[in-house]
């Protein structure tokens, strides 16, 4: 688990994290976390995690917290010194992999924000036999969402299974190889010489449904290792989206990426966002690094929706992509 500060809002008073520890430093989930905040402990308002509101309950010297969604034992406690927030490690152990933003609110008005990650303990890669099969859509064709998946842990693209993915192209009518797999997508370099200049799509899945794809049309131009799957769902997007709509008065919506460096090449994104009550026709994209806290926007993405409510658009950034209706306006 590693935590990094981000904005804070605290109307002139210092409220910032204290000594946060430095971004990509793990954090063992099996001892408890503890993040301390400027501020004077009698003036503590409200805790927020993942911008839910924490019960405080009394005990003694400290306030124990809990209500955190689907979870009901106490979580954590604040006590003074200036603020600690203590996660207990039971609790830790329950949140799915994901960014969380740890927020707290003082009676001046005021308030510190941090974000913190979990990543659970690894799983070893699963077989081929989830590495999907064959088919094409995205340049113009509907993103259909047909193949169940039940194993969320890594897949690797090694050679065999760049190998196993064309041999299915090659059994079908498509014109365009395929991976799919309902988590993590990493594909190693050995896998970009084998795909060659013909096209992959890699899907990620949400119970059979595709809830993202990521078309690249030349293999053979990408380098090293790069991971090739992405969300539209999940603690890290809602996170996201509640980041970027706390700070903007627009309504946004949220495409997580695993890679964080730009893909080295063009690549279609096609994802299934929900979209209402935002002007499609007026859609703009932007690119977040959250290590340095700060967005791009992506000039040219050439959108467009399918019969099948799929936004398509063209990138080569990778991270977060933000989609605002209109342009990004501070609050």
């Amino acid at each position: 688990m590693t935590v990094t500060a981000q904005w804070t809002d605290n109307g002139g008073v210092n409220h910032d994290p204290i000594n946060p520890p430095a971004p990509g430093v793990p954090i063992s989930i099996g001892s408890d976390a503890t993040f301390a905040f400027n501020g004077d402990y009698a003036d503590l308002d409200e805790i927020r995690l993942n911008n839910h509101p924490l019960t405080q309950t009394s005990n003694g010297a400290k306030m124990d917290l809990s209500g955190y969604p689907g979870y009901a034992p106490v979580l954590g406690c604040a006590e003074a010194g200036s603020v600690k927030v203590t996660l207990y490690k039971e609790f830790l152990k329950t949140l799915p992999n994901g960014v969380y933003s740890l927020t707290v609110s003082f009676s001046d008005g005021g308030e510190g924000e941090l974000e913190f990650e979990i990543q659970q303990p690894t799983v070893n890669p699963v077989t081929s036999s989830s590495s999907g099969g064959s088919g094409s859509s995205g340049g113009g064709s509907s993103v259909q969402d047909t193949i169940k998946t039940t194993v969320p842990s890594a897949l690797v693209v090694d050679t065999a299974k760049a190998k196993a993915a064309l041999a299915d192209m090659a059994k079908s009518v498509a014109n365009k190889a395929r991976i799919r797999h309902t988590g993590e997508i990493r594909v190693l370099a050995e896998a970009w010489q084998v795909f060659g200049n013909i096209p992959v799509d890699f899907d990620t899945l949400d119970a059979g449904a595709v809830q993202e794809r990521i078309s690249v049309p030349n293999p053979g131009l990408m380098k090293g290792e790069v991971m090739l799957s992405g969300y539209v769902k999940g603690n890290i997007v809602d996170n996201r989206k509640a980041f970027f709509e706390k700070w903007f008065k627009n309504k946004v919506q949220v495409i997580h990426f695993d890679q964080a460096e730009p893909w080295g090449q063009p690549v279609e994104i096609a994802a299934k966002l929900d979209l209402t009550g935002m002007d499609t026709s007026s859609l703009y994209f932007y690119s977040y690094d959250s290590k340095a806290n700060t967005y791009q926007r992506i000039e040219k993405p050439a959108y467009w929706i399918d019969k099948n409510g799929y936004l398509h658009f063209t990138t080569e950034m990778a991270g977060a992509i933000i989609i605002s209706k209109g342009p990004l306006d501070r609050k």
